[in-house]
Order: C-alpha cells, then structure tokens, then sequence
C-alpha cells in the first residue's frame, strides 16, 4: 500500500506541475488537490494489489 502511493503521487506530482508550468488549465491548489486525490487512489490500488498477490 505504501508503495503504491509514493510510486502514484510522485508520478501525478510530475505530471501536475508540467501541466501547471506549461498550461493555463488550472491553479496551484488544483495540482496539489489532484496529487492527494490520486495518492489516495494509488494507495488503494496498491494495497488492492497487495492483498491479492499475497493471497494463498
């Protein structure tokens, strides 16, 4: 689970502030409210993952 969200927000962090450095689509607050939701969701994702990998 805890992999999952440190690979998911620094990935959506990157992506975030190129599209907020490069674009006029959105704010600040925008990119960092998309990097909690995403590290919310990879956190999930991952421990989805983990569980069923690890099932026997």
């Amino acid at each position: 689970m805890q992999a999952g969200a440190i690979i998911g927000l620094l990935t959506v962090l990157g992506w975030d502030l190129a599209m907020y450095a490069t674009t006029n689509m959105g704010d600040i607050t925008m990119a960092f409210t998309d990097v909690i939701v995403v590290g919310i969701m990879s956190a999930a994702v991952g421990g989805a993952i983990g569980w069923y990998l690890g099932r026997k």
